[in-house]
């Protein structure tokens, strides 16, 4: 785990999270009987992070195969199970895990097996809830008097 990781965890220990994160939702929000932590910049980047990653499992995983339903339906069960998995578990154990690929997915395969797969995807309205609302409460505009500029 390279330094900055150790301090970031130490740092979490110290203040905790309300610190350290803008957060995108609040209060915390109950799915399936799982109160999620805040919806915030850090978690929103370890989500991202580890989509990149899943991606790549998949596609080694399923190779050529070439049922595209089959592929989307089992890309869309691990991310609402990874972003249930980086909101509910400690947060600690997070942070070392979004480092660690192999170590993310043990966990979360772990965290899943409470879990039918029909639990997990029924979230899925749930889970783009707050990652929409959350996107809609950080686009916004501003009103001006003043000339737009060009090409936007």
């Amino acid at each position: 785990m390279a330094d900055t990781d150790a301090m970031l965890i130490d740092e979490l220990e110290k203040t905790g999270t309300q610190d350290l994160d803008r957060e995108f939702m609040r209060p915390p929000v109950t799915v399936k009987d799982l109160t999620l932590r805040p919806y915030a910049a850090g978690t929103q980047l370890q989500l991202e992070q580890m989509r990149v990653v899943l991606k790549a499992k998949l596609q080694k995983l399923l190779g050529d195969q070439p049922d595209e339903n089959s592929r989307r339906n089992l890309s869309g069960y691990y991310y609402i199970g990874m972003f249930l998995y980086i909101h509910v578990a400690d947060e600690k154990e997070v942070l070392k895990a979004c480092w660690e690929p192999e170590l993310f997915f043990e966990k979360l395969h772990g965290f899943l097996q409470g879990f039918t797969r029909q639990e997990i995807l029924d979230c899925n309205d749930r889970v783009s809830d707050i990652i929409e609302a959350a996107r809609k409460a950080d686009n916004y505009t501003v009103e001006s008097d003043a000339p737009s500029r060009p090409n936007s």
